[in-house]
C-alpha cells in the first residue's frame, strides 16, 4: 500500500512539474508499485495517474527528439565556414554579410558616405549585434 501511495505522489509530483524525466521516471516506479496490470480478460488495467502521465509524456518526448535534431544541425552548421567575403555591396558602399550562425539577420558594414570602408573587414571581436543596430539607426 505504501509503495502504491509513494508511487501516486511521484506521478502527482511529475505531473505538476512537466519535465519528460521526471514523468519518466515516475512512471517506472509506478508500473513497479503495480499501478498497471492485466486483468484476468488479458486487457491492460491503469492508474488514471498513468494515464495522465503518459498524455503529458508523449508531447514532452517529441519535443526531446526535435531538440536532438535541432541540436545536431546547429552542430553541423557549426562546422561551416564563417563568410570572409561580403554578400555584396550597394551604391553607398556598404557591405552586406550572413554568418551560418544567424541566417536570420543581414548585416551591414558601412556608412552611407562609405567613409570606413578602409578599414577592412571587422574583426572577429566586434559585437556584430550592436554594429548591425547601429546602422539600423542611420
Amino acid at each position: 500500500v505504501r509503495r502504491r501511495a509513494g508511487a501516486e505522489s511521484a506521478l502527482e509530483r511529475a505531473l505538476a512539474v512537466n519535465e519528460a524525466e521526471a514523468l519518466d521516471d515516475a512512471l517506472e516506479l509506478a508500473r513497479g508499485a503495480g499501478l498497471e496490470w492485466t486483468g484476468e480478460d488479458g486487457v491492460l488495467c491503469r492508474h488514471e495517474l498513468i494515464e495522465q502521465a503518459e498524455r503529458a509524456y508523449e508531447p514532452l518526448r517529441r519535443l526531446e527528439a526535435l531538440e536532438d535534431v535541432a541540436r545536431q544541425f546547429e552542430d553541423r552548421l557549426a562546422e561551416l565556414p564563417v563568410r570572409t567575403q561580403p554578400v555584396g555591396m550597394d551604391a553607398a558602399k556598404r557591405r552586406y554579410w550572413l554568418f551560418p550562425a544567424d541566417f536570420s539577420r543581414l548585416y551591414v558594414e558601412g556608412d552611407e558616405t562609405g567613409a570606413d570602408m578602409d578599414a577592412g573587414p571587422p574583426t572577429e571581436d566586434e559585437d556584430w549585434t550592436a554594429h548591425a543596430e547601429a546602422e539600423a539607426s542611420l
